[in-house]
Formats: C-alpha cells, structure tokens, sequence
C-alpha cells in the first residue's frame, strides 16, 4: 500500500526527536501523516507548525509515564518497591508504584501539562519506563499481572484526565510485560499497536518456530 488506504501511515524515524525538515518533506510526499515529538520538544515554538503545514499530526511519544527525579527523592513512597525496598532504578529512569492515589495524581498533572502547551499535540501516546523492575508492593500486586495493572492505572489516568482536558486521544504499546491480554476491561485507548519486539524475523510469524510461539 501507498498508504492512500490507511488512516494513519507512519514510520518511526529514531534520532530525529523534534523533526528534520528534508526527513520531514520526503514523509509527507510519500502520505506517511503521523510523527512524533517529545513533551516540551518545540520550546521555540516553530516546529510543530510548520509539521502541521506538511500535514502532520503530532503524537507525544516515548516511555513517558516517569516522574522527576527531585520530586521522586522528596516522594520515595512514589517509587516502586523493589526487594521490599522503594529505591531507583540502577541505570534506567525508575518505574512508579501505580497503585498509590498520589503517583496517579501527579502523572495526570505531568499529561494535563502536555495539552496545554503551545503549540498543541494531536494524540498523547503514553507508556512506562523501559525496564522491568515494577513495583512489588502489595497494593500494586492486587492489582493483577502487570498487563493488567497497566491497563487499570491508565484507566484511572484517562479518567481523571476527562474531567480537566475532555475530549482528547491516547494511545499505548502493548510491550514487554503489558502486552498480555489483560484481565480487566481495557482502559479507553484508540490505539494499542503491538510491538513484536521479541520475535525472530528470520522465521515465518505463521509457522510453527519455536521462536515466535509466546509473542504470536
């Protein structure tokens, strides 16, 4: 397909966060009408106009769903409890503990932030840090496995989301250990793409190779 069929052609290009004009133009050229950019990507505010010219819609993407780290220090119950213990993650940016009220509130403050910048975003596509040390805490546990403890938190997320910015679009991945079909109703994404970050091309997904028999 030429992507004349497709409601939203894209291809991800890495290393390019906040656009590069000629990648840009050859996108548009070839119908390809989604790219993505960082919360707060386009301080200068120039950016995202002119993708909007080429015709664009502009997705925040990334493993955004993390708190900063001053705030996580003034906060540890915020941190997810790992060992019996609420610490940082060793190398990568730390996962929250989803079951806390407080942890919620703040990360619909952080995505509420998002839309109200200028200029605006089409779509916020949201998921957690790229790691996967979760919280073990017993609240978070109750939760279910961690497929479906994504898909609660985010429902309450985009719950609470529709009472200060109604009306908006979110996505998500369904990636490492929340790509499992979930033992709850789904939160109210429009999209969940599934990433097949695992599998081994080399083989036919269809066929029978011991390789793709989990992700497939």
């Amino acid at each position: 397909s030429d992507g004349a069929d497709l409601a939203i052609p894209s291809l991800a290009i890495t290393g390019v966060p906040y656009g590069d004009p000629d990648t840009d133009t050859w996108m548009a050229r070839n119908r390809l009408n989604l790219v993505s950019s960082r919360a707060g990507g386009d301080s200068s505010g120039k950016i995202i106009p002119v993708r909007r010219e080429k015709g664009f819609l502009i997705r925040i993407a990334g493993h955004n769903v993390i708190l900063p780290e001053p705030l996580l220090r003034e906060h540890p119950e915020y941190l997810a409890e790992i060992g019996g213990k609420r610490q940082f993650h060793p190398r990568n940016a730390s996962h929250l503990c989803w079951s806390n009220p407080a942890v919620q509130d703040e990360v619909v403050k952080m995505i509420a932030g998002w839309w109200k910048e200028s200029p605006y975003p089409d779509i916020v596509h949201f998921y957690p840090a790229d790691q996967t040390l979760y919280c073990q805490c017993g609240n978070c546990k109750a939760m279910g496995d961690i497929s479906t403890r994504w898909q609660k938190f985010s429902r309450i997320l985009i719950g609470k989301l529709e009472k200060i910015v109604p009306g908006k679009r979110y996505w998500t991945y369904a990636y490492l250990e929340y790509k499992k079909v979930p033992d709850t109703v789904p939160a109210p994404f429009e999209l969940i793409p599934y990433a097949l970050y695992d599998v081994s091309y080399r083989h036919l997904l269809s066929g029978n190779s011991e390789y793709n028999k989990e992700s497939i």
